[in-house]
């Protein structure tokens, strides 16, 4: 997997939690809003293992290109 660490603002993204307001496209690629804007957006598209669903909560676990990398929360 791709590790991207540009200094301390992505560290702050990981762990975030985030809710899928988009499920996954052809690509695999979903769509998480967050309540406060990470790095000045409040939407992300995201990769996961695990399928997503609309209303699924998610943390981020790493952080890809400008993709987050995210699990389901339990």
């Amino acid at each position: 997997a791709l590790r991207t660490r540009a200094g301390t603002a992505l560290e702050g993204i990981v762990g975030q939690t985030g809710l899928v307001v988009k499920a996954a496209d052809p690509g695999g690629r979903s769509t998480v809003r967050f309540s406060m804007p990470l790095m000045g957006s409040v939407e992300w598209p995201v990769i996961s293992r695990s399928d997503l669903k609309e209303g699924d909560r998610v943390v981020v676990r790493d952080v890809s290109g400008n993709t987050l990398v995210v699990d389901k929360a339990h």
